[in-house]
């Protein structure tokens, strides 16, 4: 999965746990895992993933910038 990013004028609508669900629906036949990457700076992103189910696997640096990979089972 890529980074979602949600326009301000849309947030607090649900779009983000929407669109989880969404996918969660129609790919939990063939897949078990959705797994994406946040900066670990981006506090509203850690709490929009962990509040729909993610679970954070591993947290690794790159050109100083520290991004943590979660995942959501299906």
């Amino acid at each position: 999965m890529g980074q979602i990013c949600v326009s301000k004028n849309h947030r607090t609508q649900g779009v983000f746990r929407g669109l989880y669900a969404h996918m969660k629906k129609h790919l939990e036949q063939k897949y078990d895992t959705i797994i994406t990457e946040i900066d670990s700076l981006n506090n509203r992103s850690m709490q929009a993933h962990k509040a729909v189910g993610f679970k954070e696997m591993v947290r690794y640096t790159t050109n100083e910038q520290e991004w943590v990979v979660v995942r959501m089972q299906l």
